[in-house]
């Protein structure tokens, strides 16, 4: 950013400070540090006036808002930072549709967390329309982690003997995220860890589903992902509780919670 701010090319600077708002979500960065490092971006992309960028970098610094609690609602992006009522309706004329992809993604991500599973489905929907416009991005590979996850959640769980085959999209996405993991682990082995253990638990494979769920937050930890590492204890948690074990239940919902807090 300061490079480019240093030779005049203030246009990609601003890109380059809209993904760094952008990609400190994605890598779990604690909320307030990341919403600090944000307003500093943003107030450089206002400075600059480049509306492009800045009201893409308001997506994220307002979905942090949202997880924070300082949204009206919680489901919303409205607030201090953005405000989605008036500016989709004008990405959607424009067929802006890297803002669309990145807002349609957001909400996604806020509606997994906050377990309405079947908005999440629309937002999955809606965003698929967009997702050529995220490539070479984290959006799509996020886009790609979290639909699988939201698809899973609302998936019905079967006995072994009865599964019918999964969508294509979660398979797709299944071979996506391992083939990425065999390149970037660090980045993208929590994610299939995870992606693994909630097949299995659709599956009713309930060994093999403990297993991954911990492989995901081991890995998720050693890398320093810590929202997914909270999420995959979180989803472990919900697991054992479904199986009428609420102790083990317990210790996965209580380390969820300590990460969150984090």
């Amino acid at each position: 950013i300061e490079d480019c701010t240093e030779v005049g090319d203030l246009e990609h600077a601003c890109f380059n400070a809209k993904y760094y708002c952008t990609y400190l979500f994605f890598v779990g960065k604690p909320l307030l540090d990341a919403e600090s490092k944000s307003s500093e971006q943003i107030a450089t992309i206002d400075r600059f006036q480049q509306t492009f960028q800045l009201n893409y970098a308001r997506i994220w610094h307002q979905l942090n808002l949202n997880f924070q609690g300082k949204a009206a609602d919680k489901f919303l992006l409205i607030g201090k930072s953005f405000d989605e009522t008036e500016i989709l309706p004008y990405w959607q004329e424009t067929n802006n549709a890297t803002s669309l992809f990145a807002y349609y993604l957001a909400k996604l991500i806020l509606c997994y967390f906050f377990q309405d599973y079947q908005q999440a489905i629309i937002y999955v929907r809606q965003g698929k329309q967009y997702l050529s416009a995220a490539v070479g991005t984290m959006c799509s590979s996020e886009y790609c982690f979290y639909s699988s996850l939201a698809m899973l959640a609302v998936y019905p769980v079967q006995p072994k003997s009865e599964l019918n085959s999964l969508p294509d999209e979660i398979i797709a996405n299944q071979q996506q995220i391992e083939r990425w993991a065999n390149y970037a682990p660090e980045n993208y082995q929590h994610k299939d860890e995870l992606i693994t253990a909630e097949i299995a638990r659709v599956s009713g494979d309930n060994e093999l589903a403990a297993y991954h769920y911990d492989r995901a937050i081991a890995e998720a930890t050693k890398a320093g992902y810590l929202h997914q590492s909270a999420l995959a204890e979180e989803l472990a948690g919900e697991f054992y509780l479904s199986q009428g074990k609420t102790k083990i239940a317990g210790y996965y919902l209580t380390d969820a919670y300590r990460e969150y807090e984090q």
